[in-house]
């Protein structure tokens, strides 16, 4: 029997109000961000993961794991 996981989404528009407020969409926006793994540039089309990291100063900044199923995979 396969294990049930719970997976959360999140829309188009919502997407760019979350990268807005890390503020970050610019650099997004621009290509300045890339896969934590492959280090691929990161799209809109290619986001698999978003992962919410807490800085040392408090505030929230977004890293992201593209689609490559390699990348999706990888620990």
């Amino acid at each position: 029997m396969r294990k049930k996981e719970e997976i959360t989404a999140i829309m188009d528009n919502d997407f760019e109000k979350l990268l807005s407020q890390t503020n970050q969409l610019d650099e997004f926006q621009n290509g300045e961000i890339g896969c934590r793994i492959c280090h691929c540039q990161m799209t809109i089309d290619n986001v698999g993961i978003i992962i919410p990291v807490c800085e040392a100063d408090g505030a929230l900044q977004l890293e992201f794991v593209c689609n490559n199923p390699n990348c999706l995979t990888s620990k």
